[in-house]
């Protein structure tokens, strides 16, 4: 990871306090203020805290809010037989998401949404793929990942081999670890377009324990191969510099890809322009994505939507 050297040793040192889950047990040591901010950047900042110790009650507070209204969520859906899925949220280490989002077949989008509703959940927005719901935490119900009303990825792929979980005494339905790790990938780079090291670490302990094989299949079924890539271009750059024995890295080179030449601070920012063309030429391949492309146009023209994104390219976070 080509870095300014002062900061290359703070990251160095917040993944190795840290470590991955499964793969390499991270080894903690004293409470530090400066990667506690690199930490929350990065969406890891409970990890991090409950690494070294640090006992916060603000984000114990905040992560149970988040397993009620899962556990609450789960409850809701499983008893009235809705067919859906949670994605993007559950991690493989202590994590404070900032929604819950939750695949949800078409025909029971409108029962999920009054059975929110009438259990103290407001509507909050609504757009041709995504429903979303607050009480105490948001709730987005997706008919299809998408970002500005294109869909990115099938949410009928994605939940084909979907399984049954269990977190605590909470039930639930998640995606395969394969269409997990698409999912993750393919949001950082088509929605966020940007890479925290909550990515990078989930990415790698998915690609641990998923058949890289079937990643490789299930992206180009998808048409988001090039996403995917331009993801593991900078966990590749992360690795390199951490000497790790992950699978994160064989999917790489099987893919044939390199590493980027620098990367100035995590999170990392893709650029407007590249994230733009592989969505084109991925909604180009994509008959469904390319039947809402006047409504795409018609939705996107306004003053207010240009505002929002400005903003979404100028955040330092997700």
């Amino acid at each position: 990871m080509s870095l300014d050297k002062a900061m290359q040793a703070l990251y160095v040192d917040l993944i190795r306090s840290v470590g991955i889950p499964g793969v390499v047990e991270g080894l903690g040591g004293a409470y530090r203020d400066d990667l506690m901010k690199l930490a929350t950047l990065n969406k890891i900042q409970l990890f991090y805290s409950q690494s070294t110790g640090f006992r916060s009650q603000d984000l114990l507070r905040k992560h149970n809010i988040f397993l009620d209204t899962l556990s609450e969520l789960c409850l809701l859906f499983n008893d009235n037989n809705i067919s859906y899925a949670v994605f993007k949220t559950i991690k493989p280490f202590p994590n404070l998401p900032s929604d819950i989002d939750i695949l949800i077949d078409e025909k029971h989008i409108q029962v999920a949404s009054t059975l929110l509703g009438s259990n103290g959940y407001v509507a909050m927005e609504k757009n041709m793929f995504c429903v979303t719901m607050h009480k105490e935490t948001n709730v987005d119900l997706y008919l299809q990942p998408s970002v500005s009303n294109v869909p990115y990825l099938s949410k009928d792929i994605l939940m084909y081999k979907r399984k049954k979980c269990r977190i605590g005494n909470i039930d639930f339905f998640a995606l395969s670890n394969e269409a997990e790790f698409i999912a993750v990938a393919a949001h950082s780079i088509y929605k966020e377009q940007m890479l925290t090291l909550n990515d990078y670490i989930t990415l790698a302990v998915l690609a641990n324990n998923a058949n890289i094989d079937q990643i490789i299949r299930m992206a180009n079924t998808l048409n988001v191969l090039d996403g995917i890539k331009l993801a593991l271009q900078v966990c590749g750059t992360i690795s390199e510099t951490l000497s790790m024995p992950l699978r994160l890295n064989t999917l790489r080179h099987l893919l044939g890809v390199s590493t980027i030449p620098q990367i100035n601070s995590l999170p990392y920012k893709f650029s407007f322009k590249s994230i733009a063309i592989i969505l084109m030429k991925r909604t180009a391949l994509d008959s469904n994505a390319r039947r809402y492309v006047p409504k795409i146009i018609a939705a996107n023209i306004s003053i207010r939507q240009l505002r929002k994104l400005l903003a979404h390219a100028n955040r330092e976070t997700y």
